[in-house]
């Protein structure tokens, strides 16, 4: 992890996290974000996959478990980091995710209700972001990405207005 300053002196830190499934595997990865005027700084902090189910799950209900998957890592993070972390903010390819987060009405089967319970008893419905897949940040459990990758221009995350 790379920031210019030490953490515990840092005043606006953002905790970011992605999470993204396949018919292969569910992951998250969770970065640092701080911005200081017009100097943005990140970090990659923590990423984990786990291996899908091999039958039984649609890609909808695979992007829950990301998301479940997600929120677990962001509370390791905190737990783990001792760093007052401002703004914890999710973000997902998976538009029926956020779906069923923002849904106060329908009942779900079991298996998407305890999910869905877990994810908003440490996350709100509005934390959570649509984050188109042609535009999403490579994830780090997909392919290997160098920090200099990471802290280009060319990666909207570092963009001050992201």
């Amino acid at each position: 992890m790379y920031f210019p300053e030490s953490l515990s002196q840092e005043e606006k830190i953002g905790l970011h996290v992605f999470s993204d499934a396949s018919e292969e595997a569910v992951s998250a990865v969770t970065y640092l974000r701080n911005k200081e005027d017009e100097t943005v700084n990140t970090s990659f902090v923590m990423g984990k996959a786990k291996l899908a189910p091999t039958h039984g799950h649609t890609i909808p209900r695979l992007e829950l478990r990301g998301a479940l998957l997600a929120t677990q890592v962001a509370q390791t993070v905190q737990d783990n980091l001792h760093v007052r972390v401002n703004k914890v903010q999710y973000y997902t390819d998976g538009r029926v995710v956020l779906g069923y987060l923002n849904n106060k009405t329908q009942r779900f089967h079991n298996n998407v209700s305890n999910r869905v319970e877990h994810i908003l008893h440490v996350s709100r419905p509005e934390q959570w972001h649509y984050l188109c897949t042609k535009k999403r940040i490579l994830l780090i459990t997909e392919h290997e990405v160098s920090q200099q990758e990471i802290n280009s221009k060319k990666n909207g995350f570092l963009d001050p207005n992201y």
